[in-house]
């Protein structure tokens, strides 16, 4: 069975796409941007964009009856590598109990 989850922004809307899509017990996600509703969260501030989108992730992953502890698998794409270090920073103490290949 297929399950559609929503986040309820902007983007969703306008593509018609949704965060993630359930199939079963695996969950895959789409690109998931700093939105909430249709206001961009840490606007110049990569921690904070990036704990916003973990804690997307997880409230998503909860919803399904999963929890960050059973990602396999996390994909980042980086606009500025030079902000890597602090993006890896909020994935150790967000993540650390996660096996996720990073």
């Amino acid at each position: 069975m297929r399950t559609n989850w929503i986040s309820n922004t902007s983007e969703e809307d306008g593509l018609g796409t949704s965060i993630a899509v359930q199939y079963g017990n695996t969950l895959k996600t789409s690109a998931i941007l700093s939105l909430e509703s249709n206001k961009i969260i840490g606007i110049d501030d990569v921690v904070l964009q990036t704990e916003f989108i973990i804690k997307k992730i997880e409230h998503t992953l909860h919803q399904s009856g999963m929890a960050l502890s059973d990602l396999v698998m996390l994909r980042v794409y980086v606009t500025d590598i030079s902000m890597w270090s602090k993006i890896a920073n909020v994935y150790k103490y967000l993540l650390s109990d996660c096996a996720a290949a990073l």
